[in-house]
């Protein structure tokens, strides 16, 4: 029954090229990759072969859609690599799936080490364009610290903005994700066989309303953390957070959100492993707005529920 779809075809065609000398850049290695994939429209996988988020990232909702489209994925990846230290690496996506996606994705990775100095970075940027909805989306990550011998002070900052806009009335339909986080840390070595640190964070969050974005909250975190090995057999893990978020579109007692949060975790064996033990204690005082919250199933591939 229902067997006259049962004939869709689908392929991929690869060249990659690894680890190739340079001429001019003597430490470094040349890697590069160029793919083609075509699925027809009947064909669907047996097995989840993408990672869960991979139409989350082209805005693109199969169940928008009644019907199934013919899909042309061109994929190329060039990259520069010394060391985990020092590297980069660019990726180009073109996705055409019908009306559903018709777009580009640049993806970057860099990462570079100058004296005690170490830079690292990564960026997104994503198009879609469908009959009536226009998505741009948009991530940027980078992160600077001086790798000191006792201590590693750093700044981390991290953008990720997504609007699906009404291509007829340039109206804002919804935002998947829409931040902006500043971070100031100061930790020890993560080789070590005790580590600490401190954070502190400030975020601002926009949210799309009446066809706009506009500023929905800010808040300020402080994290704390201690993680040690006793011995061989028992480590011992404490983090301490407090936050304080801001609703800006609230009046009232209804504006601030206060949150502190404790967790304690302890793993231990005894007696060459014949006893282990899992001891997890965790302590939280909040206050926050009254929400309800109603849970949807969403398509396969795009985690389980949605709220």
């Amino acid at each position: 029954m229902d067997g006259d779809d049962d004939n869709g075809l689908a392929y991929k065609i690869i060249h990659q090229a690894k680890d190739r000398g340079i001429s001019f850049l003597q430490d470094y290695q040349f890697n590069s990759l160029i793919s083609y994939e075509f699925n027809s429209e009947s064909f669907s996988f047996m097995d989840r072969l993408r990672y869960i988020e991979f139409d989350r990232d082209w805005s693109y909702d199969p169940s928008d859609f009644n019907r199934n489209f013919t899909e042309n994925i061109l994929n190329a990846e060039l990259g520069l690599t010394k060391n985990s230290l020092n590297e980069f690496s660019y990726k180009l996506v073109r996705r055409k799936r019908g009306e559903g996606v018709d777009g580009f994705q640049h993806h970057y990775e860099f990462a570079k080490s100058l004296g005690p100095f170490q830079l690292r970075s990564s960026g997104y940027f994503m198009n879609n364009e469908q009959p009536v909805l226009n998505s741009e989306w948009s991530r940027f990550n980078a992160d600077l610290s001086y790798q000191g011998l006792w201590f590693i002070p750093g700044y981390r900052f991290r953008q990720d903005r997504n609007e699906v806009v009404n291509s007829t009335t340039s109206e804002v339909v919804r935002s998947a994700m829409n931040f902006e986080e500043h971070t100031f840390y100061l930790k020890n070595r993560d080789t070590l066989n005790t580590t600490y640190g401190i954070e502190f964070q400030s975020r601002e969050d926009r949210l799309p309303m009446n066809g706009e974005l506009i500023d929905n909250n800010s808040s300020q975190t402080y994290n704390a953390f201690f993680k040690t090995n006793i011995d061989n057999t028992n480590q011992l893990h404490i983090r301490l957070t407090y936050r304080n978020l801001v609703n800006l579109n609230e009046l009232g007692e209804d504006r601030n959100e206060e949150t502190i949060l404790g967790r304690v975790d302890w793993v231990g064996s005894f007696f060459d492993n014949i006893i282990l033990t899992d001891l997890n204690y965790d302590l939280s005082n909040s206050r926050e707005l009254r929400r309800e919250f109603v849970f949807i199933q969403v398509p396969t591939g795009q985690g389980t529920h949605t709220w």
